[in-house]
């Protein structure tokens, strides 16, 4: 009875101790975010563009074409190539499945 009785508090001591660390870094995290975005904020009004200046875009088309390998137009239509047989070739190959004697 006294070994179930400690047992209890041993497990009571544990549970509260595992919600009391995840209560600390929720707070831990949470006072993160909001000094990043304090940061970021500040770093944001310090490059910001001046008045009457196009601000740099960040997506869209780059202003210089250097780029290998892509094209930003259509693509190109090339003819289709046939690697193996088509189907009107293999029409009559399983007869013998259907075919009944």
């Amino acid at each position: 009875m006294v070994l179930l009785f400690l047992f209890s508090k041993v497990a009571i001591f544990k549970v509260a101790s595992f919600f009391f660390f995840l209560a600390f870094f929720q707070k831990l995290f949470a006072l993160g975010g909001v000094l990043l975005t304090y940061m970021m904020k500040n770093q944001a009004q310090a490059t910001a563009p001046a008045a009457g200046a196009q601000p740099i875009s960040m997506y869209g088309l780059p202003s210089d074409y250097n780029t290998v390998g892509y094209s930003y137009g259509p693509p190109d239509h090339e003819p289709v190539q046939s690697v193996g047989p088509s189907i009107a070739d293999l029409g009559g190959a399983y007869n013998w499945l259907s075919g009944k004697q």
